[in-house]
């Protein structure tokens, strides 16, 4: 009985650490295809980790419980640069024939997940002038074109601590240019929504004259940033 116990615990121990190395060689492929993908997207990049949350027999029906993507600066063939980036994506179903048989990953569904995304002043400035920007601010206020100035980006904090992002360009319908200061409000409520306050003025050409200038649009430009940026959504695909 004794021998019996022994031999039943030694085969329960070698299953387990078979499945354990099926599930880290199968999340291994896996990680790697999605790291090769996101490489041949990518115009450069200075690293990039994919961590695969999964088990064997769920990936075996092409199932697994989702991964986490990590990178650093990050630049896309279109110039959009992130100094940072995390994703965290939920379940996805997996085509696991196109996998083994062709090295592709290939999804059955939509995933759910989150990600952060942290940007410097140049960042946001490429951001700014992607054109996934630029269709949005074609109309962005008042149905005219705002130009930004992807140079003119500036992060910084006030006296007080509190983060602002300021941004130049000029506006189609007077053609003239505008300063901006964006500076995000943290609601004191118990879920801490957040909130963006916008900021205008219009800025004068060295030698001229505010008499000289039409009456400022400073309030609608503001209005249409705090619109613009506090409903945008676009489509990531790069």
């Amino acid at each position: 009985a004794n021998r019996t116990n022994v031999v039943a615990r030694v085969f329960s121990l070698n299953r387990s650490q078979s499945k354990s190395k099926s599930k880290d060689a199968t999340a291994e492929m896996l990680g790697s295809a999605i790291t090769s993908a996101l490489q041949g997207r990518l115009h450069t990049c200075t690293t990039i980790a994919t961590e695969v949350r999964s088990t064997a027999m769920a990936l075996m029906s092409g199932e697994f419980g989702g991964m986490v993507i990590k990178g650093q600066r990050w630049v896309t063939p279109l110039n959009l640069t992130a100094e940072r980036i995390e994703v965290d994506v939920g379940q996805l179903l997996i085509d696991y024939g196109a996998l083994v048989l062709q090295q592709k990953v290939q999804l059955r569904n939509v995933p759910v997940g989150g990600c952060t995304i942290t940007l410097t002043a140049d960042d946001l400035g490429n951001f700014m002038t992607h054109p996934l920007m630029l269709g949005v601010s074609a109309n962005s206020i008042q149905g005219e074109t705002f130009h930004f100035d992807k140079k003119s980006v500036v992060i910084s904090s006030d006296s007080q601590g509190r983060g602002y992002v300021d941004l130049e360009g000029v506006w189609d319908k007077d053609n003239q240019r505008y300063k901006m200061r964006m500076v995000p409000i943290v609601s004191t409520t118990p879920k801490g929504s957040i909130r963006l306050h916008v900021s205008a003025k219009r800025l004068l050409e060295e030698g001229s004259e505010s008499s000289e200038l039409p009456k400022s649009n400073a309030s609608a430009v503001a209005h249409g940033m705090a619109v613009l940026f506090s409903s945008l959504t676009l489509n990531l695909q790069f």
